[in-house]
């Protein structure tokens, strides 16, 4: 009853904001977790960001970092990374995967999709909300934080932003 919570946190860069801004949130946060001996693991949808960013924030220590590229292209970058196809079911699954391991120790461990808005435009938003909320109790179960990008300014439809707004449990504004 007292250990650390999981759930799911929205971090909303600025609508002129670069993926520069994005990348260098997330190397702070693996640094962090590095330091309370947390896990990272980075979902990479469809290559964004770039290789060389993956590969810089995995060599920030590649025993508590992983990056896991959902691709539809990516051949070469299964000798770095570990490789599966774009698929909403491929990422549910490796979602209960990581759960399912994460769900005896106690750290837990961070995940961060980049990005939310690439899921939602490459499926649909019905699929990808309820992958999330199929997974809400377990990850906090298990204390596992999901970050996921997020941005409002790439959905034409209105409802978009405060459907997962409403179900996170935190949003950050960088």
């Amino acid at each position: 009853g007292l250990g650390k919570e999981g759930g799911v946190n929205l971090i909303i860069p600025t609508a002129d904001s670069s993926i520069e801004s994005e990348v260098k949130w997330m190397e702070d946060k693996i640094q962090e977790n590095i330091k309370k001996r947390v896990d990272t693991y980075v979902f990479s949808f469809q290559d964004l960001p770039s290789h060389s960013d993956l590969r810089r924030m995995r060599w920030i220590n590649p025993e508590r970092v992983f990056v896991f590229l959902f691709s539809s292209s990516s051949q070469k970058a299964k000798e770095e990374f570990t490789v599966f196809k774009m698929d909403i079911t491929e990422i549910g699954a490796t979602l209960f995967e990581l759960i399912k391991k994460y769900s005896s120790v106690e750290e837990g461990c961070a995940i961060i999709f980049t990005d939310l808005s690439v899921l939602i435009h490459s499926f649909n938003v019905n699929d990808v909300f309820n992958m999330l909320l199929e997974k809400m109790g377990s990850l906090r179960e298990a204390g596992i934080t999901l970050y996921a990008f997020f941005h409002p300014e790439a959905h034409s439809d209105p409802a978009i932003s405060p459907l997962f707004k409403n179900v996170s449990d935190s949003v950050t504004r960088l």
